[in-house]
């Protein structure tokens, strides 16, 4: 069993960064159910978390990240970040947690690999 942290920090929908990395995600799940998979959201990333998205067109993030939180895979959102950005007190999508930099340098630790988006 693989123990894999994903690190994204691109925009919601400013970039397929953060769409890429939630493919990956889902996909990893995908092949091997066995994978322990842990995804933090960082920078621009934290929007994502925000209940209520509802794009015009084209993919769905908030979707993507019920696929994983259903699957139980833990997402948290940096504090940091969510500060900065005014959103640490506004409601988030089902399954999604604030985290702070130390939870984060502990799934790093424990991790056999960390992906970066």
């Amino acid at each position: 069993m693989q123990n894999i942290v994903i690190i994204a920090s691109g925009a919601a929908y400013g970039s397929e960064s953060l769409f890429n990395s939630l493919r990956l995600a889902i996909a990893l799940r995908e092949q091997d159910e066995s994978v322990t998979l842990k995804l933090f959201l960082m920078s621009d990333a934290v929007t994502a978390g925000l209940r209520g998205q509802r794009p015009a067109e084209g993919y769905n993030i908030q979707q993507m990240l019920e696929i994983l939180t259903v699957q139980g895979v833990p997402v948290k959102l940096c504090k940091t970040c969510t500060d900065g950005r005014g959103i640490t007190d506004l409601p988030l999508a089902d399954g999604i947690a604030i985290g702070t930099l130390v939870e984060l340098a502990q799934w790093t630790l424990a991790a056999d690999k960390v992906l970066t988006f």
